[in-house]
């Protein structure tokens, strides 16, 4: 008969798991947790006050408002800094391309995060390389590739997105040729990959 293998009591309290250790692990989480909550439901809160202050016509406020959490990377409010720097809402800043593609630019690098402001972003983005605008190169195939992006975007917000891209696509395959096509599909591709938007556009940007 097998004999019943004995072990010190220490062996077995070392064993078990520490439940007060345990414990502490289990409030640091719920701690965590409660603070990324109340930090996100702080950040909307503000994003919301700056949105109706847009609406409201008090622009300068909603423009002050939308930097500081253009810098703390809401997408919403660095898309909103683009359009006050493209489009000069309510006078509160002089028109500055350079500095509209910069919010753009940073909006668009988190299409896979940022839905439908991202995919306004994009828009504006892909406007401006179509166009030639504020120093960027004048190119369809960038163009093609950055709305071959939204028109596949996957989140339910985008729909509409989607749905312009996907016709703009069509209309802009009639002016190129089935090279630059290939091409912007190519691009397309590297640019949705995480974390490489920004660096395949500028890379294949200084090539052109």
């Amino acid at each position: 008969m097998a004999q019943k293998l004995q072990f010190p009591d220490r062996f077995l309290e070392a064993a078990q798991p520490n439940k007060k250790i345990d414990w502490y692990m289990k409030l640091i989480k719920q701690l965590l947790v409660a603070m990324l909550i109340t930090l996100s439901l702080s950040a909307q809160a503000d994003i919301d006050t700056a949105l109706q202050n847009f609406r409201s016509e008090n622009y300068l406020q909603a423009f002050q408002e939308y930097k500081q959490l253009a810098n703390r990377g809401n997408i919403q409010a660095q898309y909103s800094l683009g359009g006050y720097y493209q489009y000069a809402w309510g006078n509160v800043v002089s028109p500055n391309l350079k500095e509209a593609i910069k919010w753009y630019r940073l909006a668009s690098s988190q299409w896979l995060d940022g839905g439908h402001w991202s995919a306004c972003a994009m828009q504006e983005l892909s406007q401006m390389y179509q166009n030639g605008e504020g120093g960027l190169p004048k190119s369809y195939v960038v163009f093609y590739a950055i709305k071959t992006v939204i028109s596949v975007a996957t989140d339910s917000d985008v729909l509409h997105d989607r749905i312009v891209s996907k016709k703009e696509l069509s209309y802009i395959e009639q002016k190129m040729s089935q090279s630059q096509i290939e091409e912007g599909k190519l691009l397309s591709n590297r640019l949705m990959k995480r974390g490489n938007f920004l660096a395949t556009l500028d890379a294949y940007s200084n090539n052109i």
